[in-house]
């Protein structure tokens, strides 16, 4: 990757920073995904994060959502 100077990003990379900055939009499209997923809770979704590699991400939206 580096000799095409490209960057290798993780989830928690990109998700991260959007939750800190835009924590009222991510909550929004965070419920939006909720209704629209059946079955998916918000506890699901925290799962589901954790399990793709996005252990902070997932700990940032469950401390959003604990709010």
């Amino acid at each position: 990757m580096g000799r095409f100077d490209i960057a290798v990003v993780t989830p928690d990379d990109v998700l991260c920073p959007l939750i800190r900055d835009h924590e009222s939009s991510m909550l929004w499209a965070h419920q939006l995904s909720i209704e629209s997923l059946p079955g998916a809770t918000d506890e699901s979704t925290i799962i589901a994060l954790r399990k793709a590699g996005a252990p902070e991400t997932a700990g940032l939206m469950s401390a959003a959502l604990e709010q």
